[in-house]
Parts: structure tokens; C-alpha cells; sequence
């Protein structure tokens, strides 16, 4: 079985639970996503038993015999007390899949580095969550171009 036959599967199962497909899609800021963002942008009156569901279908290879389109880790931010909220990184099965969907959608997969790439990463999550939940609009993924060839993402 290749890659596109698991592709048009996963499109199937995704398209037929229209939930799975909008928590996928929150992916597209920047490549991760939790259970806030998800209730964000899935309408605020969404249940979240129903979206930590969502995402953990996501998470986990499923039986129709496609990859996991997300992938869950737990989001520790230096500071915070208590059990770290869970974080879902977009694997790169999940990043074809959502291209498929939606052919507008740039979205690029976190593959951090380090610990403090990782800790970037959910910084940048951090931010976008609380940027949308007071109604703010913001870039989170943004690359300048500086001298000859040089860049910086910030």
C-alpha cells in the first residue's frame, strides 16, 4: 500500500468527522497545536472531553492503517506550576494530509533540535493561544530577510 492510498484514507476519516478535520487545521499557525487553541478555533462552545478525543485520534496510528497526524508531547514552559498542559506537534504524514485538505495551507512540521527549540515551539503556541483568546491578531511564523541571503524567523 503507498503513501497516497493512506493519504486518501486518512482524508476520508478526517472528512467524515468534521471536527477532525478543523482540529487538524489548527495546525496551520505553526505547526502545533493543544486543546485551548482546538476549542478556540472549533467554536468556544465545543466540548472539551470531545476535542481531547479529537486530538488523541490524531495522535495515535489509526486502525484503517495510516500514521499518526499529530504527535503528543507534554508542554512543560519554564515558570508554570503543575502539570504541564499536552502539546501536539503536526508529524509530517499530518502536514500532506492537511495540504490535501487545503492546498492553501503552508503549515511545516516541528522537528526541534534541542530542548530550547522545543521550548521556543510551545512559547510561540503559548503566545498564539493567548493572542487569539483576547481577540489580538498576530504573525507567530515570520522570516526577514536581512544582508545577502541572511535571515531571521522570529
Amino acid at each position: 500500500m503507498n503513501n497516497t492510498e493512506n493519504e486518501d484514507r486518512a482524508l476520508q476519516a478526517l472528512t467524515t468527522g468534521e471536527l477532525r478535520e478543523q482540529v487538524l487545521k489548527t495546525c496551520s499557525h505553526c505547526g502545533i497545536t493543544n486543546q485551548d487553541l482546538a476549542i478556540l478555533e472549533c467554536g468556544g462552545e465545543t466540548n472539551q472531553r470531545l476535542i481531547r478525543s479529537t486530538l488523541d485520534w490524531l495522535s495515535k496510528p489509526n486502525s484503517a492503517g495510516f500514521a499518526a497526524m499529530l504527535e503528543a508531547m507534554p508542554m512543560k514552559l519554564e515558570g508554570r506550576k503543575g502539570r504541564p498542559m499536552q502539546a501536539y506537534l503536526l508529524t509530517e504524514f499530518g502536514r500532506k494530509v492537511l495540504y490535501r485538505l487545503d492546498p492553501q495551507i503552508k503549515a511545516r512540521v516541528n522537528n526541534p533540535k534541542d530542548k530550547k527549540d522545543l521550548d521556543h515551539r510551545f512559547a510561540q503556541l503559548d503566545v498564539l493561544t493567548r493572542v487569539l483568546q483576547n481577540g489580538w491578531r498576530a504573525e507567530v511564523e515570520r522570516v526577514i530577510p536581512y544582508a545577502k541571503g541572511k535571515e531571521i524567523r522570529c
